[in-house]
């Protein structure tokens, strides 16, 4: 979904059925959105974006990084606003807590395709 979106976002023209989903659902395991959200406002406006951004199960410390990205990027030109989202994604890896969420992410689908 979020590089879906990232190439949506970073395309001159965007075509979607009606049924298509878009979002950056790697900000609920504490993964900051990086190309696609320094583009999406430029497209779909601040309010917007902060919605998609901000939105998810878990609302805590860790949209704290997407918050700080999005301020910077309100004053950034696009190109810098791209390399500090790169920047906090990098960050967002130096602590455990996104790879273990990953993890538990996978284990879930893994047993929920073993029921069915």
């Amino acid at each position: 979904m979020g590089a879906g979106l990232e190439i949506a976002a970073s395309c001159d023209l965007r075509i979607a059925d009606e049924t298509a989903k878009f979002g950056m659902p790697e900000v609920k395991i504490g993964i900051p959105s990086v190309v696609e959200a320094a583009l999406l406002p430029r497209l779909v406006g601040w309010g917007r974006a902060r919605r998609l951004l901000y939105t998810g199960e878990i609302i805590d410390a860790r949209i704290r990084l997407q918050k700080a990205l999005i301020r910077e990027w309100e004053a950034l030109p696009i190109d810098a606003a791209i390399q500090a989202g790169i920047g906090a994604f990098t960050e967002a890896y130096a602590s455990p807590e996104p790879a273990e969420r990953m993890a538990a992410f996978l284990r879930k689908k893994t047993a929920a395709r073993m029921l069915s």
